[in-house]
């Protein structure tokens, strides 16, 4: 079994700068687990962790942390 991936140099995406950040629903429509993108709706940049399982791990505590799940990134007029 994996070690669990040390992910706290991420948690700024769910306390201080929780309000900018979202997962965006990349899958909506396929397989049993969706697909996530951390996407930051303010400066509409994404945020990619090579690591897969750090990745994963992220947008696990994301969810957790009730952190909004999106289907389209918001637009620029939205954060006015």
């Amino acid at each position: 079994m994996e070690p669990t991936p040390d992910i706290s140099r991420y948690s700024y995406l769910w306390t201080t700068e929780a309000a900018d950040w979202a997962l965006l629903n990349v899958d909506p429509d396929v397989g049993d687990r969706p697909r996530y993108l951390i996407t930051n709706t303010k400066d509409k940049s994404a945020l990619i962790i090579e690591n897969d399982a750090t990745s994963q791990a992220v947008k696990d505590e994301m969810r957790r942390k009730g952190c909004r799940v999106i289907e389209t990134v918001p637009s620029p007029d939205a954060h006015r």
